[in-house]
């Protein structure tokens, strides 16, 4: 265990020094200006436009900063071999994979709060508050991270170039917001075999599109999380324990 928190303070530590912690932060700079520039574009809906276009810049920033970091340290830890300065210590390659899901998912929690934040200070600054999606949105943002730390783990270790995994981590991430339409796509196949292998795609990829609550016609109730809850623990020890034993195998 205590192996285990020093490599994630580790990887968290290379993210945050490194410039891509300053375009995470640029990414939420850009959208909190969206989502300002938006209130005088729409008279009359300026709440409900700040609101929309922040809430969409939060699920980004919980989906989009793991990516990132997994990309840039997949650079650093297979291109430069800086692997070899954790994994000559006492640190097994399991407690390394984990490491990494807990550093990449500390990064992107530290994006999402820090954004949420600043949404909310915004929102109280121009009296719109209270909000009642604001609370729903970061905590299924906040579920949705882990989720997608351990895909880009997983693709990491099983790519060698820093590009494809970062390539395909982003596609695995934008087939799994569209993965609530993949069951209508099955049921409307008109060949069996084709609606099979879109089933079989839909429950292998994480579903983030439940995770996008503030596309919901109500404010979701605190069963609808804790289920986002037990599904984020649930694909996340899959996966992660997929990416431990392809680490295993894998000649650093």
């Amino acid at each position: 265990m205590r192996s285990l928190g020093a490599t994630s303070r580790y990887f968290l530590v290379v993210c945050l020094r490194h410039r891509m912690a300053a375009v995470i932060g640029g990414v939420g700079a850009a959208v909190l200006g969206a989502s300002l520039t938006g209130t005088l574009l729409t008279p009359g809906t300026e709440r409900r436009s700040f609101f929309d276009a922040a809430y969409l810049g939060i699920e980004l920033m919980a989906v989009l900063a793991p990516v990132m970091a997994s990309a840039v340290l997949h650079v650093l830890e297979f291109e430069q071999r800086s692997a070899w300065l954790v994994l000559v210590r006492p640190v097994t390659r399991a407690g390394y994979a984990w490491g990494r899901f807990a550093g990449l998912t500390a990064i992107a929690w530290i994006g999402t709060l820090g954004l949420w934040l600043a949404v909310a200070a915004l929102g109280a600054a121009g009296r719109a508050m209270p909000e009642p999606w604001l609370v729903p949105v970061l905590v299924a943002s906040l579920l949705a991270a882990p989720v997608v730390s351990a895909v880009c783990c997983l693709v990491s270790f099983l790519s060698t170039s820093y590009a494809t995994g970062a390539l395909v981590s982003l596609g695995l991430v934008l087939l799994g917001w569209m993965s609530p339409a993949l069951p209508l796509l099955a049921a409307r196949a008109g060949n069996p075999a084709l609606a099979w292998f879109l089933t079989g795609i839909y429950w292998l990829l994480p579903h983030l599109g439940d995770y996008s609550v503030r596309d919901m016609a109500a404010v979701p109730e605190a069963w609808y999380l804790w289920l986002l809850a037990v599904y984020s623990v649930g694909y996340t020890v899959v996966a992660g324990m997929a990416a431990s034993a392809v680490l295993a195998r894998r000649e650093v």
